[in-house]
C-alpha cells in the first residue's frame, strides 16, 4: 500500500478546530502527532509583537501518515474550512511504515 506523510504547520488559533476535524474523520487519520514548533522567515509576516521581538512565531505541527487519495481529500476539506495565509502543508512519500511489535 502506498502511503504519504502530510505535515501541517498552523497558527495556534487553528490547533483545536483542525484537530477536531481530524478526529471527525478516523477513516483518513486514525493516528496523528501534534507538537508546538517555532516558525521563522515568512512565518513572522503576521507575527504578534512578542513573536517579532523573539524572532520566531509559535506554530503547531501536525504529522499524519495516510493513503495519497485520503491525503488529498483531507487537504481539500481543511482548505475549505480553514483558509488562512499562515497555514501551510507539504506531502512526502513514505518508503516504509510500521510498528515495533
Amino acid at each position: 500500500m502506498s502511503l504519504v506523510q502530510v505535515t501541517l504547520i498552523l497558527p495556534l488559533a487553528l490547533e483545536e478546530p483542525v484537530i477536531d476535524t481530524l478526529l471527525e474523520h478516523p477513516e483518513w487519520t486514525s493516528d496523528f502527532t501534534c507538537s508546538e514548533v517555532s516558525g521563522h522567515g515568512q512565518a513572522l509576516a503576521h507575527a504578534t509583537t512578542n513573536e517579532a521581538v523573539r524572532g520566531r512565531a509559535r506554530r503547531i505541527r501536525i504529522v499524519i501518515v495516510l493513503a495519497p487519495d485520503a491525503a488529498q481529500q483531507l487537504l481539500d476539506l481543511l482548505k475549505s474550512r480553514y483558509p488562512h495565509p499562515e497555514a501551510v502543508y507539504w506531502i512526502t512519500a513514505i518508503q516504509s511504515f510500521g510498528r515495533f511489535l
